[in-house]
């Protein structure tokens, strides 16, 4: 099913996780160190990570210095962290790192490797030649998995912390406000959330960079609503809030990064570009402190009919906060 590259301690818990893997397919390595698993990297290239020792950050470091240049390559894969919540030195906003506390349940394990592993599929593969088959594991992994993986967005572009957060909350005030059904409030606030989950296959340097980007790194960046749009039908099995995420970056006079314009931009789509500007005018960015409430929302109004919808501009002033 995929390659995962297994550390853990003791031979006894070694053997039990290479069974449990290997029965869902798994192919497996299982270096005896950090060195023999750098010295094997290169040649079995792991899609995802497994990792169950007493000081997970200590082999981290240890791993990334012996992989030297190709420590890029590191931390591009998804490491599953297995071990108690409380290590925080674990937390390393630049890798793909998301963490189970022990005990864990099989099928907890199982389905975050499955997600993992096709998480790595859709950042890296191009984008025209990704296998989009709705990933089979349980709905409740499926949602720890999708809250982990907005946090890890969240925090790598290190100016927006908690943003997918306030875009799903303004985001649902303005579909209420809209007198849109709970349903399809609940599917916004979903979109929301999951809005910036494409720039997982942005580096944090990128991402954090004050000045101006080269073309490569805006062509990058541009590809993130795609990126997340995929990810979020294909890995967290969720089509209509994919539609929403696909086209958070358009504007209604059709000068956005799919040049859809006007009504042809889904309304869901609408109300988070709306939110997502909202939000990030009205928090400090690497680039320039906050603007007011009353300047941000004075901002948008001067957009409308060019950046944002008239009747999700008009909803956002009625609710803004």
């Amino acid at each position: 099913m995929a390659r995962i590259l297994l550390l853990a301690h003791g031979a006894k818990r070694l053997r039990q996780l290479e069974e449990l893997l290997a029965a869902d397919t798994h192919e497996l390595a299982t270096p005896n160190s950090v060195g023999e698993a750098a010295e094997l990297w290169l040649d079995f290239d792991p899609e995802a990570v497994v990792l169950e020792l007493p000081a997970p950050s200590l082999t981290l470091h240890r791993l990334e210095r012996r992989l030297g240049g190709h420590a890029i390559s590191w931390s591009r894969r998804p490491v599953l962290v297995l071990g108690e919540a409380g290590d925080p030195d674990v937390v390393d906003d630049s890798r793909l790192l998301v963490r189970l506390p022990l005990p864990v349940a099989d099928e907890t394990l199982l389905g975050h490797v499955r997600g993992l592993a096709r998480l790595h599929a859709l950042l890296e593969e191009p984008l025209d030649e990704s296998n989009e088959e709705t990933l089979s594991i349980p709905p409740a992994v499926r949602e720890a998995l999708a809250e982990q993986l907005v946090h890890l967005a969240d925090y790598r572009d290190a100016s927006k912390p908690g943003h997918g957060s306030r875009v799903a909350e303004v985001a649902g005030r303005i579909a209420r406000e809209l007198g849109l059904d709970e349903p399809e409030r609940t599917e916004i606030e979903r979109a929301g959330r999951w809005h910036d989950l494409g720039k997982l296959a942005i580096s944090a340097e990128v991402l954090r960079q004050p000045g101006r980007l080269d073309e490569h790194a805006l062509e990058t960046i541009r590809e993130h609503p795609r990126r997340g749009a995929r990810l979020v039908r294909a890995l967290l099995g969720d089509e209509a809030a994919s539609h929403a995420v696909l086209g958070h970056h358009e504007r209604v006079d059709g000068q956005g990064y799919e040049g859809l314009a006007g009504d042809a931009i889904p309304l869901p789509a609408r109300i988070l570009a709306a939110a997502e500007a909202w939000d990030s005018l009205t928090h400090e960015q690497t680039y320039r402190p906050a603007f007011t409430p009353v300047d941000a929302l004075a901002m948008m109004r001067e957009e409308v009919g060019a950046a944002w919808d008239a009747d999700v501009v008009g909803a956002l002033a009625r609710t803004a906060r």
